[in-house]
């Protein structure tokens, strides 16, 4: 088994165990004993089998770019809703005032 990641918490190592499981890897997850679901830099590890490893690396650069991209999209500029022009802060998909969502 090879690491191919390392989760900050345990709701990110479980959500990247889930992304490579779904892509058909058998995936292990060590140093879990933490408890605590909000404790950052718990080095939680995400191993795949050797010869999966370069697979699920270029899987994962994948998911870094879309990680990426979410994350900007979600803290985007502020955005006018087509339907009370009301401003919104650009981490919402719908308006804060109609409920409209963002287009």
């Amino acid at each position: 088994m090879k690491k191919i990641y390392v989760a900050r918490h345990q709701i990110e190592a479980e959500f990247v165990k889930d992304f490579f499981e779904k892509e058909g890897f058998f995936v292990e997850v060590k140093n879990t004993a933490s408890t605590d679901i909000y404790q950052i830099d718990s080095g939680q590890i995400i191993l795949v089998k050797d010869e999966d490893f370069q697979r699920a690396q270029k899987l994962l650069s994948e998911f870094e770019e879309v990680k990426k991209r979410l994350m900007e999209h979600n803290m985007g500029k502020n955005w006018i809703c087509s339907n009370c022009h009301e401003e919104n802060e650009g981490q919402f998909d719908s308006c804060w005032s109609c409920q409209t969502p963002r287009s």
